[in-house]
């Protein structure tokens, strides 16, 4: 049986690097955006906004979202619906990580980020999918480290 799931990501921007957190070995121990699953009753601007304050320590408002789009991957034995969305901003700031969830964070370059080993799975390809890293023919995740 599929399992089908719908969680949220974000690119918090400042200039052309955007903010990646790093995953608790018991999490997924990986690089990925800001984000979350989507709780019953919300939508998904509302998630991003509770998720992005739970994991960044930074209130952000509904006018700072710009939607992306909606992306779905097969994941393992799982479909993720994943609606993205960005906020630009002009400086960066304190980030107030939770431990229980994250342990670093680095504001990257697509192409840094790109270039990155261990990240979570799809987000490479949501890069190319926005445009954010421009490829030759159809994209293909590589799996190794």
């Amino acid at each position: 049986m599929v399992n089908q799931f719908r969680a949220v990501g974000c690119f918090v921007h400042v200039g052309d690097k955007f903010l990646t957190l790093h995953r608790i070995p018991s999490d997924g121990d990986c690089w990925a955006l800001p984000g979350g699953g989507v709780d019953e009753g919300e939508d998904d601007s509302k998630t991003i906004l509770r998720e992005l304050e739970e994991e960044l320590g930074k209130k952000f408002s509904k006018d700072q979202l710009e939607f992306l789009g909606e992306w779905n991957w097969h994941i393992l034995e799982s479909i993720v619906e994943y609606p993205t969305f960005r906020i630009r901003l002009d400086k960066k700031f304190q980030v107030k990580l939770d431990p229980k969830e994250h342990d670093d964070y680095l504001w990257v370059t697509a192409q840094e980020y790109f270039d990155m080993c261990n990240t979570h799975p799809g987000t490479k390809e949501l890069l190319w999918r926005i445009g954010y890293i421009q490829r030759n023919g159809p994209y293909v995740e590589s799996r190794m480290p």
